[in-house]
């Protein structure tokens, strides 16, 4: 590699781990699976573009058991028309969902029914609200 090439690639990898360390300072780079606060647990996210979309949120039973859900929408305006739980044992449980979310808001809490649960997936219907804010981003969080 000649001298050149081996300081712009020493470059951009100094620019990369800054980048990271900097999203991780200031809270956007949370790891699935990553306990928030006391029994509130990282789940997933997903980016939403402007036309309605399907999205899959796969959890897996390796993040535990939930009685309950919460929502949180950054960075634009979003509209939910559905919301699709799968559980480990293969149940699916659909509550009644048209919500609207401005930037940086949350949901209540959506009672997951029954005893704690595993759940294998988590599936959304929704939209961003305001095109001209840009994409939304939807993260998904399990409460103990």
């Amino acid at each position: 590699m000649s001298h050149p090439r081996r300081s712009a690639w020493l470059l951009l990898v100094s620019l990369v781990l800054s980048l990271a360390a900097c999203g991780a300072a200031s809270g956007q780079v949370v790891r699935v699976g990553t306990e928030v606060e006391p029994g509130v647990v990282y789940l997933g996210h997903r980016l939403v573009s402007f036309r309605v979309e399907r999205d899959v949120i796969d959890i897996g039973r390796y993040e535990g058991r939930f009685s309950s859900l919460r929502v949180r929408v950054k960075d634009a305006p979003l509209e939910m028309f559905d919301i699709r739980v799968q559980f480990a044992n293969g149940e699916v449980w659909s509550p009644e969902t048209r919500l609207f979310f401005g930037q940086g808001e949350w949901s209540r809490r959506i009672d997951l029914p029954g005893d704690n649960r595993a759940i294998r997936r988590i599936e959304f219907v929704y939209k961003s609200a305001a095109p001209r804010a840009g994409k939304a981003h939807v993260q998904v969080f399990g409460v103990r």
